[in-house]
């Protein structure tokens, strides 16, 4: 996978294309076998903030397909069904109409950007929502649940939450967990 992810170029300099994050990942998971596996995929926010929408709901889709299969393997390997963990992230929200698709910014962010702010005087609304998806035996099964407030700060002490650790001893300043969704 480190020959391949060096000899397949990726078309922006600095991001791994998503099907190296999840071939690393299933790998690392069926060689170490861990509780807990965190996947953050990150390809549709490169494609938006490129324009290529296409490109953008492909790997959308195909992003789909590794988490499906994730899981499944999950399900499926002797030792893990009903003990492991999956929770999937990404790092923001993103505009939800065709003048703001490709971008994320709060006001407070673009406030200093004369462009930005002309363009995009409230920012980007709707940037600050974030989502996570998390299944297994540390979470509970309620389907979709909306909280209002989560921010990404949120997500280490959410991990560390289900991996039966006390985030506060680790850091008190850590954000506090997402308690919604743990058992």
């Amino acid at each position: 996978l480190n020959a391949l992810q060096k000899e397949i170029p990726s078309p922006w300099a600095n991001v791994r294309l998503d099907s190296f994050t999840y071939r690393f990942a299933k790998a690392y998971m069926l060689a170490k076998q861990p509780k807990l596996l965190v996947i953050s995929l990150g390809e549709t926010d490169d494609f938006a903030h490129d324009g290529h929408y296409d490109a953008y709901l492909k790997s959308a889709k195909q992003s789909d397909a590794f988490l499906k299969d994730l899981w499944q393997t999950i399900q499926s390997t002797p030792g893990y069904k009903n003990k492991t963990t999956l929770i999937i992230t990404t790092d923001h929200g993103r505009g939800s109409h065709a003048s703001d698709w490709q971008h994320h910014s709060s006001k407070q962010a673009l406030a200093n950007s004369p462009q930005g702010k002309r363009a995009f005087p409230e920012g980007i609304v709707g940037s600050e929502h974030i989502w996570l998806g998390a299944i297994g035996p540390a979470i509970k099964g309620n389907g979709l649940i909306k909280i209002k407030n989560v921010k990404q700060a949120q997500i280490a002490a959410t991990v560390l939450s289900a991996l039966g650790q006390q985030p506060h001893i680790i850091n008190p300043n850590m954000a506090p967990a997402i308690k919604e969704i743990l058992k």
